[in-house]
């Protein structure tokens, strides 16, 4: 993650930890980021460095066309 990169830390995260709900990072577009969110415990991230966007299923493609 370069200097360039900021992350916000929810001021719910206290709270995260207290109650242990489930932790969830978007935006993960490197290793660096991707390594530095596993150390502050969050538990699932999504994010061009994992997967690029897939295409639409036809069925939700063919759903969404019947609406208008």
């Amino acid at each position: 993650m370069s200097d360039q990169h900021a992350f916000v830390v929810s001021p719910h995260a206290r709270e995260t930890e207290l109650v242990h709900s489930f932790s969830v990072a978007e935006c993960v577009e490197d290793e660096a980021t991707l390594v530095m969110l596993q150390s502050l415990g969050v538990e699932c991230a999504q994010g061009y460095h994992l997967e690029r966007p897939l295409e639409l299923h036809p069925a939700l493609r063919e759903g969404l066309g019947a609406r208008g």
